[in-house]
């Protein structure tokens, strides 16, 4: 997204749009990929020596689940982009930087396809959304083994 200062009346100017998700490089980073373009609604304002740039950002992305492993997709977005740059009348600016790391900032620690994702068995790696397996020490909790375990209390200073 590129913007043109001299393009910019005094009471500002607004951008609705969108750009080829390409542009995001999002294809270099592991199992994340833009499945569509970059949506944007920006109002730019200018000051002296400065461009002002609100407004929203999204993108509909394709995720791993942390859980499953499954593919997905979710749409990211970024409702309160804000950018503010030096830049003379004369010059144009390049907002492209700024709204990938926007969206990248916007992702999910840990993406997940669904909220009750019961994710994958620790035994034999079955999904557990689509089937049943029959593997012990599937049930119950998992740190059950430790109630057993009896440390030796040492007592220093005596």
């Amino acid at each position: 997204m590129i913007i043109r200062m001299a393009e910019i009346p005094e009471q500002g100017r607004q951008y609705v749009g969108e750009d080829p998700s390409e542009v995001l490089e999002l294809e270099s980073e592991h199992d994340i990929h833009a499945e569509g373009p970059v949506s944007y609604n920006f109002h730019a304002q200018t000051a002296p020596g400065e461009l002002i740039v609100r407004g929203s950002i999204s993108v509909p992305v394709s995720f791993r689940c942390s859980k499953c492993a499954e593919p997905f997709k979710m749409t990211i977005k970024e409702p309160n982009f804000a950018s503010v740059r030096e830049a003379e009348r004369d010059q144009s600016v390049d907002l492209t930087g700024e709204m990938r790391e926007a969206i990248i900032l916007a992702f999910p620690n840990y993406p997940v396809c669904k909220s009750d994702c019961k994710g994958l068995c620790a035994r034999c790696g079955a999904s557990l959304n689509r089937e049943q397996c029959d593997c012990k020490g599937n049930k119950g909790n998992v740190w059950a083994a430790l109630d057993g375990l009896e440390l030796k209390k040492e007592n220093k200073g005596e």
